[in-house]
């Protein structure tokens, strides 16, 4: 949810499924738990490594996602951090 909320995206949890699907403009993203195939747009694509939960919370490939909204990604090595820019 963080990651497509800080995005400006909507989130939408189905718990009977286990899927998230979020919403950017155009783009739809939707990843089932524990799959490593998603879909964008209606198109399957496959993950490196799929969504997870863990301690109650929904872990997502942020790489994936940010990039799909049309992010691009970065990794700043003297931070240890990931930056996503437009």
């Amino acid at each position: 949810r963080a990651i497509f909320e800080a995005l400006n995206a909507d989130v939408v949890w189905d718990n009977n499924t286990k899927t998230v699907t979020g919403s950017k403009g155009s783009t739809t993203v939707v990843l089932k738990i524990n799959s490593k195939t998603a879909q964008v747009n209606g198109k399957n694509t496959l993950l490196d490594v799929p969504a997870t939960i863990v301690d109650g919370r929904t872990m997502v490939p942020a790489r994936f996602i940010a990039e799909s909204l049309g992010q691009k990604v970065g990794w700043a090595e003297n931070l240890r951090t990931v930056l996503i820019t437009d």
